[in-house]
């Protein structure tokens, strides 16, 4: 409280931030019993004067946030603590929370269910966690209460000025943006960012089978490359002038069909259903639902819909619950909600192959933090298989062979469908494993948890790529620490970096390696000339000994630069729309005033 009113009365002073950390600090030591390192307090200063730190995975990240964030607090300023998924804003909060507490700061976990008194208290709070998606769903909810709020008619605003009665607020749910902290913010505002936040309700009308039924028939009825084309690496369906005949025939055959958009949307959306759209790597089938799979966290999401008729195009192909279709209401591209902040930061482990782009969208510099302790990883050169049959095969042979050892192994995979594949594999070898994928009930943290036991075989998607902290018993530290295996390499290098940092922390014992096969996505789709070499030097056991790891490099690269130039559409598309709202207001106000 002293500290506080010496701010009031002097905002500039130098002394202030040195003291807040020192506070800070006595009071994490207290609640928890850790201490901060240097480099720890290093990283602190640079988000609490609003740059990006570069933090390696391991380093404490969550133990950081409390410095920016008190800094915040003592500025008088409510702060909003955004992370990739639910999981890990509920463990950071509840690690922090007594520090916070101790400091005189209120702290709460934003619920994402619809409970709305439930959220508009957590966001009374000086500090709020949450995920990062969730905060933007209630910025666009609240739009949608505002634009619901009962417009003035004629005279009402005359009327209030002589009895002085101010005109009734939009009761909102969130509060005011004043700082944001946001935890792995290259996947937040870059891998996530090609998908806008959209709020969508159903439709008044149930969903009519009889369209999307009669659109797969003529889907299946249609040639490729004559009728229509797919790329796969824009992801996208070009329908041929033949292709338009033959649909507008079968229209004119059908005339009682009840359409919600033209004809031949639906016959392109059942295209992408087929060709595009591949389950359990895109969607599951859950209770006889289709639920999208986050490709970046590796989550599912039953309650996430796509739109204009592609859900419903998956559900008829699956034989699944046909569900009705949504009308979109608000939408907001993820890097324009975080631009709507006052002060907007955050830290990840892999800032620095984004750097022009934080810089450019965010106008955010990357401050590079070094290690607490030199690194002890191992990186072992990748191998190279010519078809995936013989790389999963090669996996398991590796994952025992090292768990016989003492060492535990963490596999990552790219897609839910070759985690499935790669347990039953360890299955057939009656190898013991937990299998973390987003469908099975396993507790996740129980999982994380033992998966730095010697000898423990863990398989999972981009769900441990992020935020989760494998702790070595000593047994395994002593085999060698933790092997972590990469099933395949991704679009982006940080996603298979942040894997990667999984193991060797803090100055453990540890060792990686990357595994790849000709018919991997990244592989056909960005490096075809290095698919045919591995086929060609393909030994019977259908591994290559090749050294490509500049050439998948340069493949990630190539798709890396794909998606930036998607993300630029977006922001453009933002721009646009901010322009001509603009304008709209601008010639209403005119209206108004004439």
């Amino acid at each position: 409280a002293a500290l506080r009113d010496r701010l009031s009365a002097n905002p500039d002073s130098a002394q202030f931030q040195c003291e807040v950390f020192a506070l800070a600090t006595e009071a994490v030591r207290r609640a928890t019993g850790k201490t901060y390192f240097d480099v720890q307090l290093q990283a602190g200063e640079v988000l609490a004067r609003g740059d990006l730190a570069e933090m390696q995975t391991g380093e404490g990240k969550t133990l950081v946030t409390l410095l920016p964030v008190f800094h915040a607090v003592m500025h008088g300023k409510n702060v909003h603590v955004a992370t990739t998924n639910s999981y890990l804003a509920e463990r950071d909060c509840e690690e922090l929370r007594p520090a916070l507490e101790l400091l005189n700061v209120s702290v709460a976990l934003l619920p994402e269910d619809n409970d709305t008194d439930a959220k508009r208290r957590a966001y009374q709070s000086d500090v709020t966690y949450g995920t990062g998606y969730e905060f933007g769903f209630d910025f666009l909810r609240d739009q949608l209460t505002l634009r619901s709020e009962q417009r003035d008619r004629l005279g009402d605003a005359w009327l209030r000025s002589l009895t002085n009665t101010p005109k009734p607020k939009a009761t909102l749910t969130q509060s005011d943006r004043s700082v944001t902290i946001v935890d792995e913010i290259d996947s937040v505002l870059i891998d996530e960012a090609n998908t806008p936040l959209v709020i969508s309700f159903f439709t008044d009308d149930s969903a009519d089978p009889k369209p999307y039924h009669v659109a797969a028939e003529v889907a299946d009825s249609l040639n490729d490359n004559i009728d229509y084309h797919v790329d796969e690496t824009q992801s996208q369906i070009t329908i041929t002038q033949s292709g338009a005949d033959r649909i507008d025939a079968k229209q004119q055959s059908r005339p009682s069909l009840k359409l919600h958009r033209p004809w031949r949307i639906y016959v392109e959306q059942a295209l992408r259903a087929k060709h595009l759209m591949k389950r359990d790597i895109d969607y599951v089938i859950q209770d006889g639902k289709v639920a999208l799979v986050d490709q970046h966290t590796g989550r599912i999401f039953p309650e996430r819909k796509w739109r204009d008729g592609l859900h419903q195009a998956i559900e008829i192909r699956e034989g699944a619950e046909l569900t009705a279709e949504t009308n979109s209401f608000a939408r907001i591209s993820r890097q324009r909600f975080f631009k709507m902040y006052q002060q907007g930061t955050g830290m990840t482990g892999t800032a620095s192959d984004a750097v022009d782009e934080f810089k450019a969208f965010f106008s955010l510099p990357v401050v590079p933090i070094p290690l607490n302790q030199p690194s002890r990883r191992i990186v072992m050169p990748s191998r190279l298989f010519a078809d995936e049959t013989s790389k999963l095969r090669a996996i398991v042979d590796d994952a025992i062979l090292r768990t016989n050892q003492g060492q535990p192994v963490l596999i990552g995979t790219r897609t839910v469908s070759q985690s499935q594949d790669l347990s039953s594999l360890l299955n057939t070898r009656k190898a013991s494993h937990e299998l973390l994928n987003g469908i099975q009930d396993a507790d996740e943290a129980a999982v994380i948890q033992s998966a730095g036991r010697s000898g423990v075989i863990t398989v999972a998607t981009n769900m441990a790529g992020r935020g989760t902290d494998i702790k070595l018993d000593a047994d395994a530290r002593d085999a060698g620490g933790l092997h972590v295996i990469a099933a395949e390499p991704n679009r982006s290098r940080r996603v298979d970096r942040q894997l990667i940092g999984r193991t060797a922390r803090q100055g453990d014992p540890g060792s990686c390696q990357l595994f790849a096969a000709a018919d991997d996505e990244l592989v056909d789709e960005f490096a075809s000339p290095l698919a045919k070499r591995i086929r060609r030097n393909a030994t019977a056991s259908g591994e290559a000994k090749l050294d490509a790891d500049s050439i998948l490099l340069s493949a990630q690269q190539r798709a890396e630069a794909m998606d930036f130039k998607r993300r630029q559409r977006l922001m453009q598309h933002d721009r646009w729309i901010d322009g001509v709202l603009q304008t709209l207001v601008g010639e209403t106000d005119g209206r108004r005033a004439g």
